[in-house]
């Protein structure tokens, strides 16, 4: 599978899971993308879990 690269930003993080909005425009992108795994900038791995309602259109939970 090709490697992407696409840049969000957290605007809630709590323990495990933090809040990621601007990487995908819509909750169906977000949609095709569960499952997939993510890395942060300082090489913490995660996933992406479900398209969550606040923070905007294609905004997503994801766990590290």
């Amino acid at each position: 599978m090709k490697k992407i690269k696409l840049i969000g930003e957290p605007f809630k993080i709590l323990k495990n899971t933090s809040f990621i909005k601007g990487m995908f425009n819509s909750s169906i992108e977000v949609a095709s993308y569960i499952g997939a795994q993510i890395r942060t900038v300082s090489g913490i791995r995660g996933q992406i879990k479900k398209a969550v309602r606040e923070g905007g259109e294609g905004t997503f939970r994801a766990t590290f």
